[in-house]
């Protein structure tokens, strides 16, 4: 008796733990979201664009205070913010990659293996050390969730990995999407321009 509410236990621990984990091993952290999802996305200002099924959550976008966003909750579970072009910065992302350019901050350029703009551009990022430190602080939070961070010259894009064959839980999208705006503010305002 003992040993099986042991069990019983172990298994509710780790069922109520596998979103936390990132693991969803038994799919109940997706079939959740596939239901919770499109309310929180509708919360936030989004629209499906793409029809659902039982099975997946359908395509949304709309705009977020005044950036546009491209959301696909699950197979790739990307979402990505459209902001005004940064003309000189080609991409700064977490994937290994080109390095043209040190930041001169040992954390960044350990974050971002991937560091990509013009030789005219690169010393405006070398300077941004607000810049550096939002792109940190971003990474540093979403790291353990997300496949892949990167910055390109007009959008941000972040592909996240909850579960077996992904998909952005309704909790995650309602803490990211702010944090992600918060990003482009900073990088429109100490890069744009320039």
């Amino acid at each position: 008796m003992t040993i099986l509410i042991i069990i019983i236990l172990s298994g509710f621990f780790f069922i109520a733990a596998g979103e936390f984990f990132y693991l969803d091993l038994t799919g109940i952290g997706k079939r959740k979201a596939i239901k919770e999802f499109p309310v929180a996305a509708q919360e936030l200002g989004f629209k499906l664009t793409k029809k659902r099924s039982s099975q997946n959550f359908g395509f949304f976008s709309g705009q977020y205070r005044k950036y546009e966003f491209d959301i696909t909750p699950d197979y790739s579970a990307k979402i990505i913010l459209k902001m005004q072009p940064i003309k000189g910065l080609e991409q700064i992302s977490t994937a290994s990659g080109n390095i043209e350019f040190m930041s001169q901050n040992s954390q960044f350029d350990k974050l971002f293996k991937t560091r990509e703009a013009t030789k005219e551009f690169a010393p405006v990022i070398q300077q941004a050390t607000r810049f550096q430190k939002a792109a940190i602080t971003f990474s540093q939070q979403w790291q353990r969730p997300s496949d892949y961070i990167g910055i390109d010259n007009n959008e941000i894009r972040i592909t996240l990995k909850y579960g077996h064959g992904s998909y952005i839980p309704a909790s995650v999208l309602k803490k990211i999407i702010p944090d992600m705006v918060e990003l482009a503010d900073i990088i429109q305002q100490d890069l744009g321009g320039k």
